[in-house]
């Protein structure tokens, strides 16, 4: 995201408030506490761990801005009536106050793409290429990794490479093996439907990786579909079904002999800056919706809708994954399922896979970035 120049700043008569002016746009406006709170300086805030020095708290509600001053390179300065000095960009600084909005999709890649980018894992040997994978994935919602040891060693060695795998009711990994006498509908042979998992979370792994075992039977590709498109589709073509869904809280109630959980929200869920955060969909576990009588029958007519765009085979991509092939995908953004297959004797169908919290992606991409000389921030 750039943030755009401004063309010049102003004081008012009391030293409580800067604007920055900005060519073409509506003028922004910073209060000088919030100023001298921002401050990054080592008098501020440490250096090396970036821990507050300065409390917020004991801010003084009397502070001014006594001089305000933009360089030609665009940085400005500013004296408070502290008497402390900080210099800081003036565009990071309009850009903190106003972020250029860039739409529900927030720069991620829209839907429809070919298929996804490929690593090798023997190329995944530096940071350069594990951040050209990461930021791939964080682009399109999803890569896949070819050349991986089909064990759980090798998944987890591909998990490591982003963080911290994140226990679940599952463990700490999952394996299903395909049965003609299944136990659940996942180790059947039949299509599964487009969905998300652990939609019954209050906060759902973010990273999910799948990694085939052993593949020999024909068919049962892993199919997967974009939610933040899809919705960018039906926001486009009814805006009140879309704010229905961005809305309206959805029960999941997941109730086994050892597990009770009762997470949920919108079907497809919102950030605090006006981004696509978690879409929740699993047509076999939602519960009833918290809905107001008015606005009934209009949602269900949303849902109906939103299932018609997300289970449209033109809208999906298909993965068949064979041995040592592993697909990393974004359980907050993408839907996944299977196509059907039939298991002919002595054929096997085994997967394993594993979840990470989203906080291990993006520390890690955060971190790989400041070491490349990136932002840091």
């Amino acid at each position: 995201m750039s943030a755009t120049v401004p063309t010049a700043i102003s004081v008012d008569e009391a030293g409580a408030v800067l604007t920055i002016v900005r060519h073409g746009r509506t003028p922004l406006r910073a209060h000088a506490m919030w100023l001298r709170d921002r401050c990054e300086c080592g008098d501020c805030r440490r250096s090396t761990t970036n821990e507050r020095l300065l409390d917020q708290a004991a801010l003084d509600p009397t502070t001014v801005i006594r001089e305000a001053s933009l360089s030609d390179s665009d940085d400005l300065m500013i004296v408070f009536s502290d008497g402390h000095q900080w210099t800081s960009g003036v565009g990071d600084v309009a850009v903190q106050i106003d972020p250029e909005s860039d739409g529900p999709m927030g720069g991620r890649t829209r839907w429809p793409i070919g298929s996804f980018a490929t690593f090798a894992r023997s190329d995944l040997r530096d940071d350069v290429a594990v951040l050209e994978m990461l930021d791939r994935f964080v682009a399109d919602g999803a890569v896949v990794v070819t050349g991986v040891e089909p064990s759980e060693s090798g998944l987890r060695d591909t998990a490591g490479l982003i963080g911290q795998i994140q226990m679940t009711n599952y463990g700490p990994t999952w394996s299903f093996e395909a049965s003609v006498d299944p136990v659940s509908e996942v180790e059947s042979m039949h299509m599964l439907r487009m969905h998300t998992d652990l939609p019954y979370r209050e906060q759902p792994a973010g990273v999910q990786l799948n990694l085939a075992i052993s593949i020999s039977s024909a068919g049962g590709a892993s199919t997967f579909v974009d939610g933040y498109s899809m919705a960018e589709i039906l926001r486009e073509e009814n805006p009140r079904a879309w704010d229905l869904l961005t809305s309206v809280h959805f029960e999941y109630p997941y109730l086994r002999s050892k597990v009770r959980l009762r997470g949920g929200g919108p079907l497809v869920g919102l950030d605090d800056v006006g981004h696509y955060g978690i879409v929740r969909r699993a047509p076999d576990l939602v519960g009833t919706p918290r809905v107001a009588a008015q606005d009934t029958a209009d949602l269900y007519a949303a849902v109906r809708r939103w299932g018609e765009i997300v289970d449209d085979p033109a809208n999906q991509i298909h993965v068949g994954l064979r041995p040592g092939e592993l697909v990393i995908f974004d359980n907050h953004r993408l839907l996944h399922g299977r196509t059907a297959f039939t298991l002919q004797p002595g054929e096997r169908r085994h997967l394993m896979g594993c979840y990470l919290e989203m906080d291990e992606l993006r520390n890690t991409i955060s971190v790989l970035r400041a070491a490349s000389g990136g932002e840091t921030r």
